[in-house]
């Protein structure tokens, strides 16, 4: 049996742990979870929502006033076709009507005054249901923001990794940032949990309080294949001072391997930082990355540091968050 297959079927077992131990439980009817559950599941079956859903999240940002929230939800979800009630195609169509159209004189016309009420309507119903929807994936704006999430997951038994929203960067500026972004998050956890009560013994070793999950394209703006050594050097300078920070707080780092296009260049950073001096003594568990046969060269080197423990490289989404 190749290490594929070891793999395969160690991560089939614990999914069907995870099902077991989940049992019959889900959210009631009237639980908000229920009903946002529901609307992923629908989302998430049918390509027609889920792309210009994800879309329009990523512009909504930049949309100025309620009439542009308005109009781009109707050109994004208002289409031919439409898997939407139609009772949401009409508050649409009515938002976004005339909201372009001028008399002959050049004045507004009266359609477009019509359309204010629907348009702000629509602005806040859909600025109020993103702010919801995201709240499933997303624990705050910032660390200390996210600490009231992370304190219910922990009191309610749950163990988590935090990371930061955004992967590849556009300049070195920006990826000086999300390093800076990164220890600030550690600073902030590793203050908070530090008053937490513990766990069993056998539960902090295996899920350490403080555990960060750090996108490497956010930390060098020419990260590449074809640019692989100026990639893991550039990388490295700045994930560095992060591994120093949560070691000092007795944390986890996880390198997240966003895409295959990335594969080697994550590799690469983790067997180099394993052999740095300062990290060989890392007190905790060393955890091997998963046995396939195009990670073999990282087991080796994770397997030789006994005793010590600073991060796993680990593939994440398909393709990447």
């Amino acid at each position: 049996m190749g290490p594929e297959s070891v793999a395969q079927d160690a991560v089939r077992a614990k999914g069907l742990e995870i099902f077991r131990l989940m049992g019959t439980e889900t959210p009631a009817v009237f639980d908000r979870k229920w009903w946002a559950g529901r609307m992923m599941e629908r989302v998430m079956r049918d390509p027609a929502l889920k792309v210009p859903l994800f879309r329009f999240v990523d512009v909504l940002p930049a949309l100025a006033d309620s009439r542009q929230i308005a109009r781009h939800a109707r050109e994004y979800f208002a289409t031919d076709g439409s898997p939407l009630p139609g009772i949401v195609n009409s508050l649409l169509s009515a938002a976004a009507s005339g909201s372009c159209s001028t008399s002959a004189s050049g004045a507004s016309s009266g359609s477009s005054f019509a359309s204010a009420p629907a348009a702000a309507l629509t602005a806040y119903l859909v600025k109020r249901g993103v702010a919801r929807f995201s709240r499933t994936f997303i624990a705050g704006e910032t660390p200390e923001a996210a600490l009231s999430s992370l304190r219910r997951l922990r009191n309610d038994g749950r163990s988590f990794t935090v990371d930061i929203l955004g992967e590849a960067v556009v300049s070195e500026a920006e990826a000086d940032r999300y390093r800076d972004a990164y220890l600030r998050l550690a600073d902030t956890l590793s203050r908070e949990i530090a008053d937490w009560p513990p766990f069993d013994p056998r539960r902090e070793r295996l899920f350490p309080r403080l555990n960060l999950s750090v996108k490497l394209s956010s930390l060098y703006s020419r990260i590449g294949p074809v640019n692989h050594e100026d990639s893991v050097r550039g990388v490295r300078q700045r994930l560095l001072p992060i591994l120093r920070k949560v070691r000092e707080a007795g944390g986890f780092v996880n390198l997240d391997m966003e895409m295959y296009a990335l594969k080697n260049i994550t590799l690469d950073v983790f067997t180099r930082t394993l052999d740095e001096p300062e990290f060989h003594g890392w007190e905790g568990r060393r955890d091997r990355p998963p046995g396939l046969s195009q990670m073999r060269g990282a087991g080796p080197a994770a397997a030789d540091r006994h005793n010590s423990r600073c991060c796993t490289a680990w593939p994440s989404r398909s393709s990447a968050r």
